[in-house]
């Protein structure tokens, strides 16, 4: 192993009054978070970091890095290795002076001998892709004399057969071509897809009669989309010996979801096999996936930015782990949460579309209403809404929930779990427990049958209390609203809007409702923000999503 980056010290922590993040990468390390947050900024300044290149680096999120390099008896070798002259014997023995040291005093001259050693290695065995290098990087490149070390990846794969040969196999199952390099065009080395694999190495490598027919039936690798040309380029980058730390911006861009956790996968487990290390910025909720499922160590860290402050957090590996794994999280995408600035839970996805859409139209109408960047997530019911709530907060989101009043109904452990989710203290969720009791005892008196007594508590809901329990209602949901929990206060989802005599359940309520909300905003019918029923409730929780933005 000629490199590895030990320690990346970046300039924000957890939060304001947190000391900087300073973490270990592993394997693989994934840079995540919403928009504008700093991930692909964070690839920059690794990068000049590792390329000693910091004469006009101003850092914006990754404030130093910590490198291990071999031993001064191995450096040479390990440069030889990969092929470039990067460095004479020489010039690992002559002191280069920095900003700031001096040349002839002993202890710093051999301090001094160790940095440019360490920008040799840093900057020797990196490589950072992005859009413009993914395309470009092994498209072609220029013929060299073959018993010298390869000048560029194309020439690299023509000689290392084992490498060109994955690549060739990874090609295949991604787009059932082959990958393959001519060197029929003498000048230079031309990357092709081939429909078949070649015979023998002659056929694909040789000048023969036999050879030029071969590639003149593979299309040039330049002739392909963009998504093909980057699926293979990062694979080839992570395959060479020379790349110990990839660096690799947006690598799902141009790809389909299924090729994006592929590349993911094949990424993470040739550089498990390699001791190499990823340091990646991603969108995709399916490239990190592929990540997680390749059986590599995976660290994740999200960033975020709001006004001139941001954060840098690493998340616990065991929630992430589970949310790739548990079947529920999964299909929920709770991993797509963490590339937002807010996430909202609905008990169902009737539910889920209905807020979102309410969401669209006030941030339409005034962005200062409604709740932008925001993932509306669907728990598949209310006895799950604390499976998604917790372990999505204790990551450092700011969620909210969103659920029926005949939550109300719902003592024991299911109640329990909604308020220890929500963060209630302990002291207050005892005086809580009571009066829903009281609540759900009032409900139940109205019917002897518990099916019935819940469907009425949904059509009515506050209203059918009167009195002091209905002044004990209105506290107790608005004590939960306090904490991100918001109760439906008009019962359920179809309560709402009721002025427009929508009849139905789910599916079947939600179809109409839209199209009576409209969807041609030049058309006077077309449905817009009022001040009360269901547009001030999402108000409340924007405004309360918000708050815990500026807290």
């Amino acid at each position: 192993m000629p490199v590895r980056l030990k320690r990346i010290h970046f300039i924000a922590g957890s939060s304001s009054d947190r000391d900087p993040l300073s973490m270990e990468p592993d394997t693989v390390t994934v840079i995540v978070g919403p928009n504008n947050s700093g991930k692909s900024a964070s690839l920059v300044d690794l990068d000049s970091c590792l390329r000693a290149e910091r004469a006009n680096w101003d850092p914006r999120v990754v404030r130093d890095i910590e490198l291990e390099i071999p031993p001064p008896q191995d450096r040479e070798a390990e440069l030889q290795a990969i092929g470039g002259r990067y460095v004479t014997k020489e010039q690992f023995n002559v002191p280069h002076a920095y900003p700031g040291g001096s040349t002839t005093l002993g202890g710093i001259v051999q301090l001094q001998r160790e940095r440019s050693a360490l920008d040799i290695f840093g900057k020797a065995f990196t490589l950072r892709l992005d859009g413009t290098s993914r395309l470009n990087l092994i498209a072609s490149g220029a013929a060299a004399d073959l018993l010298q070390s390869p000048k560029n990846h194309l020439m690299r794969l023509f000689q290392d057969r084992a490498a060109r040969h994955e690549l060739g196999a990874l090609a295949f199952e991604a787009f059932n071509k082959y990958f393959v390099v001519d060197a029929t065009g003498m000048s230079e080395f031309r990357a092709r897809l081939s429909d078949r694999m070649p015979i023998d190495d002659d056929e694909e490598q040789g000048l023969t009669p036999r050879a030029r027919e071969f590639h003149s039936k593979a299309r040039l690798l330049s002739e392909y989309s963009d998504g093909v040309r980057c699926y293979l380029s990062a694979i080839a980058a992570i395959l060479s010996p020379q790349t110990q730390i990839l660096l690799i911006d947006e690598p799902e861009a141009f790809l389909h979801p299924p090729l994006a956790r592929n590349l993911g996968l094949h990424l993470a487990r040739i550089a498990k096999r390699k001791n190499s290390q990823i340091i990646t910025a991603t969108h995709s909720a399916d490239f990190l996936m592929g990540l997680l499922d390749s059986g590599a160590q995976v660290n994740v860290v999200r960033l975020t930015y709001s006004g001139a402050s941001g954060t840098a957090t690493l998340l616990p590996r065991d929630t992430i782990d589970r949310f790739n794994r548990d079947p529920l999280l999964r299909s929920s995408s709770v991993l797509d949460a963490l590339f937002y600035d807010h996430v909202i839970i609905t008990e169902g996805d009737a539910d889920r579309a209905f807020y979102e859409e309410i969401n669209r139209r006030l941030l339409e109408n005034d962005a200062a209403e409604g709740i932008a960047s925001c993932l509306f997530l669907n728990a598949q019911g209310k006895d799950a809404i604390p499976k998604l709530l917790d372990p999505l907060r204790n990551l450092g989101l700011r969620v909210a929930a969103i659920a029926d009043i005949d939550v109300f109904l719902d003592g024991g452990r299911n109640w329990s779990n909604q308020l220890h989710a929500a963060g209630v203290p302990e002291a207050t969720a005892a005086g809580w427990s009571t009066s829903r009791s009281r609540l759900a005892d009032a409900v139940r008196e109205r019917h002897s049958d518990a099916q019935q007594s819940r469907k009425v508590f949904k059509q009515s809901g506050l209203q059918i209390f009167d009195g002091e329990l209905q002044d004990a209602a209105r506290d107790l949901v608005a004590g939960l609203a306090r904490y991100g929990y918001f109760v439906v206060d008009v019962g359920e989802l179809e309560g709402w809007l009721r002025g427009e005599s929508i009849t139905g359940h789910g599916p079947s309520w939600l179809i109409p409702m839209f199209e009576r909300m409209g969807f041609d905003t030049a058309n006077p019918s077309y449905m817009r923000p009022m001040p009360t029923d269901v547009w001030d409730f999402v108000r409340r929780i924007a405004l309360w999503l918000r708050a815990r933005r500026s807290s």
